[in-house]
Formats: structure tokens, C-alpha cells, sequence
């Protein structure tokens, strides 16, 4: 079941963050990180740090976007962008954090 509520933690921020709401998504994303750290998720954690490096760039911190990015488990992290690469919710995210 904790999967579920991480699941619409992170839609509910991706959402934020298509609508241009930083701070909003940053929280979401913050109470799904804490679930996915405490559960030992690794996909969890790389969809939430991505999430989380979304919302840094989309205020203009071009620092924490990449130290949430590289946080992410690499491997996971490809994975999400790269299944996510039409995906209008990463117009904020330059190339290099692509992959």
C-alpha cells in the first residue's frame, strides 16, 4: 500500500511542477522521498530525487537540481527520464540532465 501513496505523491508533484509550482512539488516530493528512503526503494528514490531536481531548476537552482539529480540511482534515473523524454513536464530540464 505504501507504494500507492508514493505513486500519487509523485503524479501530484509532477503535476505541481507542470503547473509551474515549485514549492508545491517540492513538498510532495520530499514525503515520497522520506516514504522511499524508509522502504529501501531505490526506483522510488530515483523517481523522487528526479522530481525534486525538476523543481530546483524550475526555480532557478541550477545547484540542488544537480545534486538531486546525482543522487538518483543512476540506473534508475535513466530509466525514468528516459521513459518520460516526450513528457512536457521536463521543458525545464536542460539536455544535460536527459537521458
Amino acid at each position: 500500500m505504501w507504494t500507492e501513496a508514493v505513486d500519487i505523491l509523485i503524479r501530484l508533484g509532477e503535476t505541481a511542477l507542470a503547473d509551474g509550482h515549485a514549492p508545491q512539488a517540492t513538498q510532495l516530493y520530499q514525503r515520497a522521498l522520506t516514504t522511499c528512503t524508509e522502504r529501501a526503494s531505490p526506483r522510488g528514490e530515483a523517481r523522487t530525487q528526479t522530481g525534486l531536481a525538476l523543481a530546483a531548476r524550475l526555480r532557478g537552482d541550477e545547484e540542488a537540481a544537480r545534486h538531486h539529480l546525482n543522487r538518483a540511482p543512476a540506473k534508475n534515473r535513466c530509466c525514468y527520464l528516459g521513459c518520460r523524454a516526450g513528457d512536457r513536464r521536463l521543458r525545464h530540464v536542460p539536455s544535460m540532465f536527459r537521458a
